[in-house]
């Protein structure tokens, strides 16, 4: 049900922020990527005051939480619940609900920094639905903070912000129950799997035949396949779909990774390369008895992967 025209503001967006919370009678409701805005907190804080129930979702990043930043335990304190998604990936939503009447969205962060950013205030209560049942989903991805103790938050980089997309455990788990096939796959360096991590791919290489002279060749893994080439390059571009899961096996047998395949395939003329693209999900390495070097379908069970995936300490480099 709308009840007033949606308003569109390109300044003053701090006040803007701060007037919808201060007229909250019943709950705020907020997602946000990064928070240091002390104007913000102070509003959040009387509403709680006030009795206004309060529920935040922030990334958990070095941004928000340090020790010159805002004292966001204190919310806790107060009696808000505030939800921390550790995960590799960014949690960068920028909405609030107020008395779940109320939706304000835009590129505004709730931070100091003075940047060109609008906000869109609607006042639409179906709307509102459908933003709290995406809090409701973004939920299951996080922690409250109280169980974050001792574990720091994570660093951000200008590279892992301008990094394409990546996955999560929740959609690589849906993949999987959906039916989607799991391969496993080797990176031979630790430099190539960054590579893959980085730019969102995997890459297939192929070593020479013998009888081509050595300056002819490509640059290439040092994983030697058990088949031959026209046979893998049927399998890794017609076989592999679009939603299938690829699982990252090292050297060692540790597994670093595992991603989800996009529609995206490219081999060039000679038939010694191809690459997918591939949204990545780093883990912290664990060992298992995969053996490295193959590509070939996974016989095992992947949900089990996962669970160990979710077991592992996060990585705070």
């Amino acid at each position: 049900m709308k009840t007033d025209t949606p308003q569109v503001y390109f300044s003053s967006l701090q006040d803007c922020i701060v007037r919808s919370i201060n007229n909250a009678r019943l709950s705020v409701v907020a997602a946000q990527c990064w928070f240091t805005n002390p104007e913000i907190f102070s509003a959040l804080l009387l509403a709680l005051r006030r009795g206004v129930c309060v529920t935040l979702a922030l990334d958990y990043n070095s941004v928000n939480f340090n020790s010159r930043g805002l004292d966001l335990r204190l919310l806790a304190k107060a009696g808000a619940r505030i939800l921390v998604f550790p995960g590799n990936e960014l949690l960068h939503h920028k909405f609030a609900v107020i008395d779940q009447a109320t939706v304000i969205t835009g590129s505004f962060n709730w931070t100091r920094t003075q940047l060109l950013d609008h906000l869109l205030l609607v006042n639409d209560e179906e709307l509102a639905r459908q933003f709290m049942e995406g809090i409701g989903q973004i939920e299951t991805n996080c922690c409250f903070l109280d169980e974050m103790a001792g574990r720091l938050p994570k660093e951000l980089s200008f590279s892992a912000m301008t990094r394409p997309g990546s996955t999560n455990l929740h959609e690589i788990r849906k993949c999987v129950l959906s039916g989607a096939r799991t391969w496993t796959v080797s990176p031979d360096s630790e430099k190539t799997w960054e590579k893959w991590l980085f730019n969102q791919v995997h890459e297939l290489c192929f070593s020479l035949p013998a009888v081509r002279n050595s300056h002819e060749a490509k640059p290439v893994s040092n994983i030697r396949y058990p088949r031959s080439r026209g046979h893998i390059l049927h399998l890794y571009l017609s076989r592999i779909k679009a939603g299938d899961i690829l699982i990252a096996i090292d050297k060692s047998g540790f597994m670093v990774g595992a991603g989800i395949v996009s529609g995206t395939s490219y081999s060039d003329e000679t038939g010694f390369y191809a690459k997918r693209s591939v949204l990545w999900l780093e883990c912290q390495p664990f060992h298992t008895s995969l053996k490295p070097g193959r590509l070939k379908s996974f016989r095992g069970s992947m949900l089990e992967l996962i669970s160990k995936i979710s077991a592992q300490p996060l990585d705070n480099s």
